[in-house]
C-alpha cells in the first residue's frame, strides 16, 4: 500500500497530492499502531524489550492536531494546544 500510495503522490500536484501526503502519514500511524499492539502481546507473553527513548511530545501533538482539524473544523470546534509553564523546560526549542 505505501509504494502505491508513493507513486500517487509523486505522480500527482496540488490538492490531489496533499491528500497522498496525508494518507502516507495515517498509514505510517496505522503501522505504528500495530506495532504497538505486537509489543503488547509480546509484553502479556513476557517477551518484550523496552526501549527508552526521548519522544518530541510537542511534535507528536501537533501531529495528533492535525489530524482532528478538519472534523473540528467542520463541527466548529476549537482545538488547540495549551501547556503549563512549567512543562516549558521539556518541550523543545523552535527555531525558525
Amino acid at each position: 500500500m505505501k509504494g502505491y500510495l508513493t507513486l500517487i503522490r509523486d505522480a500527482t500536484t496540488g490538492q490531489t497530492r496533499d491528500f497522498a501526503v496525508k494518507v502516507i502519514g495515517a498509514n505510517q500511524r496505522l503501522i505504528q499502531l500495530v506495532n504497538d499492539l505486537l509489543e503488547v502481546a509480546r509484553s502479556e507473553a513476557g517477551r518484550l524489550t523496552i526501549k527508552v527513548a526521548p519522544v518530541d511530545m510537542a511534535e507528536a501533538i501537533g501531529v495528533a492536531l492535525g489530524e482532528l482539524k478538519p472534523l473540528a473544523e467542520e463541527k466548529k470546534w476549537n482545538c488547540g494546544m495549551r501547556y503549563q509553564r512549567a512543562c516549558r523546560k521539556y518541550l523543545p526549542t523552535r527555531t525558525a
